[in-house]
């Protein structure tokens, strides 16, 4: 269960925990509490088992923190961001998933960060900044955006902005030019005990792609970084083997006097097999999206092997596209033990004469709050020998894919 944010107190959050099933119930992972205190807000988890030891890794995303990724010693859970290569990724993350985007059967995590169309502009050399604290002494949290002016951290918002939850900057300044010249620590004076500073490193979202021992970031196209991404689906849209990405983005309820973030109508990206991706326009995919967008996911829900997208909308209509593409996938239907019965956690692989198909993940969350179908279609570019299949105790076992067959179940 990730931690969520205190009312009042952002970007404060509640206490983030790991529950085991004992075969009768869920009880609280005492042994991992300590490795997840302070992990902050998280808007986005999923378990992956990065170096298929048969032990899942977590990883998590959030706002003003990186990702995480978690690595999992035999139960134990270590914090391995910074040697993964994710230290420098913190940002306003609004989601994560897992895809096997270059086809080396190795997963790759994309993430949904805050994008580049709105007022907050971030960068390595020039980090987004944020001051917040009981400043005010009235039991909830102040926030004051900064920036640095010739090595000194100073206020961006107006003095209208700030002395509204801080009324006492009324007697500190006598006039506008006194406060524009001011810095943060001449703002909240005397309280500088009761604030903390959190930054931002990148507003971009991206694929995180596996080397490894390491993650390699790479931003997405322009087109994926005009809103902010919540819903991520990985699928294989077109049929072309390739795993593509769904992006479900805007955000409309944004402070009192402020734009909302509007400028995407969904952006449906196609894969190369590579760590490049495509923009394909409304007008060729059939995706024009006017809400606000939030959870998306896929599925056959036809049954009539493609994959098909539902996206949902803050205080708008759910919206089901189904999938006109020629031809169809081969559907696999996983059946595990009773403690696991859909294979959560299950690797998926065609396999042909000469090699492999990317690597499809069965999983029990999806980009952002939501969770997609447990029956994955995969699309053959050539004739299959049979389906790969990694458990999730990492043993592979291999199912034979008899001619014109459309539909395979795999019980283990």
């Amino acid at each position: 269960l990730g931690g969520g944010v205190y009312p009042g107190k952002y970007p404060e959050s509640s206490k983030s925990a790991i529950f085991l099933h004992n075969e009768t119930q869920f009880v609280p992972d005492l042994s991992n509490a300590k490795s997840l205190l302070g992990l902050g807000v998280v808007n986005g988890a999923v378990w992956s088992d990065l170096d298929a030891d048969g032990y899942p890794e977590l990883i998590t995303a959030g706002h003003w923190q990186p990702v995480r990724i978690f690595k999992n010693h035999k139960g134990t859970l270590k914090d391995a961001s910074k040697e993964m290569g994710l230290g420098g990724s913190t940002g306003l993350w609004n989601s994560i998933q897992v895809g096997d985007f270059n086809g080396d059967g190795r997963m790759d995590l994309v993430a949904g960060n805050w994008g580049l169309n709105s007022r907050f502009k971030s960068t390595p050399q020039k980090p987004l900044n944020l001051v917040f604290g009981d400043i005010n002494q009235d039991g909830t949290n102040e926030l004051i955006e900064s920036d640095y002016n010739a090595g000194v951290l100073v206020p961006v918002r107006t003095f209208k902005d700030l002395a509204g939850p801080m009324p006492f900057l009324y007697s500190r300044f006598k006039s506008f030019r006194q406060f524009s010249r001011a810095s943060v620590a001449q703002v909240i004076g005397d309280t500088q005990t009761k604030a903390r500073l959190l930054s931002v490193q990148t507003l971009y979202s991206c694929v995180f792609i596996n080397e490894g021992n390491r993650f390699r970031m790479v931003n997405l196209p322009d087109a994926a970084q005009w809103a902010p991404t919540h819903g991520i689906v990985v699928d294989d849209f077109d049929g072309d083997g390739f795993e593509d990405l769904f992006l479900a983005q805007n955000f409309f309820p944004t402070r009192v006097q402020g734009d909302r973030l509007d400028a995407s109508r969904g952006v449906l990206l196609k894969g190369h097999g590579t760590e490049s991706f495509t923009v394909l326009e409304s007008g060729r995919s059939g995706i024009n999206l006017v809400g606000d967008q939030r959870a998306a996911v896929s599925g056959d829900f036809n049954l009539d092997g493609r994959s098909d997208l539902v996206v949902t909308q803050n205080s708008g209509e759910t919206k089901m596209f189904l999938n006109q593409m020629k031809g169809t996938g081969l559907r696999v239907v996983v059946q595990g033990p009773a403690m696991n019965p859909h294979g959560i956690g299950c690797v998926l692989r065609l396999q042909y004469s000469d090699g492999m198909g990317p690597a499809r993940q069965i999983s029990a969350s999806s980009g952002y709050r939501s969770q997609g179908s447990l029956v994955q279609v995969l699309h053959p570019t050539r004739v299959v020998e049979s389906v790969w299949m990694q458990k999730p105790d990492g043993k592979i076992l291999s199912h034979e894919v008899k001619k014109d067959t459309h539909e395979v179940r795999i019980t283990y």
